[in-house]
């Protein structure tokens, strides 16, 4: 597996961190554990942290059906969530789009895609990342 999935109580933030590859099997496992648990449904601030992805290995087919079970499971709490995602490379800003393009459009997200990596850490209001130490591991 090339994710990891870290929740920071204090900041009700979560940090789901791809590493190398975005596989469709990655990014279903993130969906189940980040809002499957009591602990990972708190986060309403999440980070999804692209910026050593070298490959994509994930089809819209793949993205939209994990994206219509993050839909129904934040739908089911009655929250909205604000997501930004850190996608400095052509290929994972364009799958991040589509990703954006379909929290926004179900209305449960409010989105950021950005190459920036304090654009995404100053839309989640955070003064900066916090210790990786300091999370709960999720995933």
């Amino acid at each position: 597996m090339s994710v990891s999935v870290l929740y920071f109580p204090p900041l009700d933030f979560r940090w789901v961190r791809y590493e190398r590859v975005v596989a469709a099997a990655d990014v279903i496992a993130v969906i189940h554990r980040s809002y499957g648990s009591a602990i990972a449904q708190a986060g309403t601030r999440s980070l999804i942290d692209m910026e050593t992805v070298e490959t994509v290995e994930i089809t819209f087919s793949d993205m939209n059906s994990a994206t219509q079970t993050a839909v129904s499971r934040l739908t089911q709490t009655g929250k909205r969530i604000r997501s930004a995602c850190h996608a400095p490379t052509d290929v994972t800003f364009g799958i991040a789009r589509i990703y954006q393009t379909l929290m926004e459009n179900a209305g449960v997200a409010e989105t950021l895609v950005s190459r920036d990596r304090e654009a995404v850490v100053q839309f989640l209001g955070l003064e900066a990342l916090p210790d990786p130490a300091d999370g709960v591991q999720v995933l």
